[in-house]
């Protein structure tokens, strides 16, 4: 018992510090690319990328407020250059700070979308061998990362189903309609729920 309480504090604790570390390194690369264009992008292993936007930028500036003002001086043609080459470092800031949230809303979803994938091959499995409350507890899991999918609440579906639980299997075979753009499962659905309604019709009665 003691042992299995301690294997279970450590695991939560390392998920703990592992969503940490995620959530920090995220909010670590919006911060350094605030800062300085490039930067967010070298810590999410975007090198190349980063380096291009971090001396492009600086170049931009150095032109603008050092070099220009430098050779010309005061002259029409170097404010007017400085000015360009001030906006031009100003788009580079501001595509930086765009790629860098794209970066981390892609690789976020990407996530997601494999630990889905995952989930959803545990569920099958775990129904085909009829263990179905690991099944259940896995299904649920998906809907805990996307709470409108409609393949887990047809799954649901079909373990409450061969529980001979038919109104909540009807149920769960409803809301994946509702949330199903593309029909996917509406022919097995339909063909499931007539099947479940003639089973629950009484049987007739023999003439004696």
């Amino acid at each position: 018992m003691r042992d299995n309480l301690c294997a279970l504090c450590v695991s939560v604790a390392t998920n703990f510090i592992g969503v940490s570390m995620k959530i920090a390194t995220k909010i670590w690369a919006l911060v350094l690319s605030i800062i300085l264009p490039g930067l967010g992008q070298v810590l999410t292993g975007r090198h190349r990328r980063g380096v291009v936007l971090f001396f492009a930028y600086l170049v931009f500036l150095d032109l603008a407020f050092i070099i220009l003002p430098c050779l010309w001086g005061e002259m029409l043609l170097a404010r007017i250059l400085s000015k360009g080459l001030f906006i031009s470092a100003l788009i580079i800031w501001c595509y930086n700070i765009i790629d860098i949230l794209r970066i981390i809303w892609w690789r976020e979803r990407r996530s997601l979308r494999e630990k889905k994938k995952a989930l959803f091959g545990e569920v099958i499995n775990l129904y085909l061998q009829n263990n179905l409350m690991q099944a259940r507890t896995k299904a649920n899991e998906i809907l805990r990362i996307d709470r409108d999918d409609p393949d887990a609440f047809f799954y649901l579906g079909l373990m409450a189903k061969k529980e001979t639980k038919d109104n909540l299997a009807q149920k769960y075979w409803t809301q994946s309609l509702v949330l199903d753009e593309t029909e996917k499962w509406r022919w097995e659905i339909d063909n499931l729920i007539r099947l479940s309604k003639k089973s629950s019709l009484p049987a007739a009665g023999r003439p004696e």
